[in-house]
């Protein structure tokens, strides 16, 4: 039976990462103790340097070359962090365009020579109806984008630069 310390603990917890009780019951463990940080240090080292890419303070970081917006910019289509064990799980409004700016991409235009744009060794894993799970292949760990605006599964929202037509992403 958990702690009244430990009801508060998760009370606050909900609350700062503006979590659900469903979403909040993943990181509980069985004596109902709160766990955010995942015990894979491949894990903890993917995290870390997706953390480094999305808030880098500059364009100067070596993954963000596409053109229009920069890593610190998609936090704009950001809603809340699910940490798991062996995942992280994003919850964004559109999350196909984020996978697009940080799965790699060769770039190449007929004045410039090509260039690698996103994030080396990402790749994209398996698609769902809400989700997007992708794997960094260098340390294997995961992460999840999940669209808050349901529109990954109906073909509203794609890949492309540009919003299709009749979608708010």
């Amino acid at each position: 039976m958990p702690h009244t310390s430990d009801k508060a603990r998760r009370a606050q917890c909900r609350r700062l990462l503006d979590l659900s009780v469903h979403d909040l019951n993943p990181l509980l463990d069985p004596a109902g103790r709160l766990h955010l940080d995942t015990p894979d240090p491949s894990q903890r080292i993917f995290q870390a340097m997706l953390q480094l890419c999305l808030f880098s303070r500059h364009r100067e970081h070596p993954f963000d070359r596409m053109g229009g917006r920069t890593f610190p910019e998609l936090l704009l289509y950001y809603s809340v962090v699910l940490p798991r064990p062996d995942r992280l799980i994003l919850r964004l409004s559109c999350a196909a365009r984020v996978a697009r700016y940080l799965l790699p991409t060769l770039s190449s235009t007929s004045d410039e020579p090509a260039e690698l744009t996103g994030i080396p060794g990402l790749r994209l894993e398996e698609v769902g109806r809400r989700s997007l799970l992708m794997r960094h292949l260098p340390t294997g760990g995961l992460v999840e984008f999940q669209d808050s605006c349901q529109q990954l599964g109906d073909g509203t929202c794609s890949y492309s630069a540009r919003p299709s037509k009749g979608s708010n992403c």
